[in-house]
């Protein structure tokens, strides 16, 4: 990285940032806040980040080298994929920014449907912030449920914070054996990012009660979105015969779910 001074018109000498002998690619910079982050793509696995703002300022000698004492903490960002067998294919990955400063990384990340079909859709995973300070990766969302092949996507968002992204869309037919590309497409798709709550599990502590056994229910809810939820209402009906029955407990919290959190009701019925 080469850092250029607008106020003494002069520029630093180049730093190195990577020396671990691993080839890097796609470097990209993002403005956050009062901070300049670096992005790229490590080894072509997975993809690093760095303040840089905070190393120019703080790390580095004259000469363009780290200064010993300064702890170089390259982040790495994290995501669940949706298939363990299936890598995400980083080498497309774009780092982006809201209006309130949150920060995002998308990709595309190819996905196998259960009839055996393939398509490569669009996922995204946001920096999570704790009231202590320390940040994480929220696990992958996926954005796109096309079916298709989506290629050279381009992600802005604009002043009320929704994301827009604008991509190649086509399918490709395996029987050919040149794979013909076919029903292409340019997408533009605009998302409201926000918290997206479910009850990912529900446990009881008699899975088979006699009538008149009280029974001991435990809910788990989940944000599988990339914003936090401010809150929630739990409503549970019980069900008889396939159908819908009556209301049998219900809450409302003001607690808040970061993206990829959870949080458990426990009632009695």
């Amino acid at each position: 990285v080469q850092a250029y001074d607008f106020e003494s018109h002069s520029t630093y000498v180049p730093v190195r940032i990577t020396t671990d002998n691993l080839p890097d690619a796609r470097p990209q910079l993002v403005r956050n806040g009062d901070a300049t982050y670096l992005f790229w793509l490590r080894n072509s696995e997975d993809i690093r980040y760095l303040n840089i703002s905070d190393l120019i300022k703080n790390g580095v000698n004259a000469d363009g080298t780290i200064k010993a004492d300064y702890e170089l903490n390259a982040g790495a960002v994290s995501y669940v994929p949706a298939d363990v067998n299936v890598k995400p294919a980083f080498g497309s990955y774009t780092a982006f920014v809201d209006k309130d400063s949150n920060l995002y990384v998308a990709w595309l990340q190819p996905v196998v449907a259960e009839d055996g079909s393939s398509s490569q859709e669009i996922y995204a995973s946001a920096l999570i912030r704790n009231s202590g300070g320390a940040t994480s990766w929220s696990e992958g969302v996926r954005l796109t449920e096309s079916g298709a092949i989506h290629d050279e996507v381009a992600l802005v968002t604009d002043s009320n914070g929704d994301l827009l992204t604008v991509s190649n869309q086509y399918t490709l037919d395996l029987a050919d054996e040149n794979y013909s590309v076919e029903n292409i497409k340019l997408i533009a798709t605009k998302y409201k990012v926000a918290g997206s709550l479910e009850v990912t599990d529900v446990t009881y502590s008699n899975d088979a009660p006699q009538t008149g056994t009280t029974v001991d229910v435990r809910a788990t809810i989940k944000n599988t979105g990339l914003k936090t939820a401010a809150g929630y209402t739990l409503n549970v009906y019980e069900m008889k015969d396939g159908s819908m029955g009556k209301k049998v407990y219900s809450v409302t919290s003001d607690i808040p779910i970061t993206p990829s959190s959870s949080y458990t009701e426990f009632f009695t019925w």
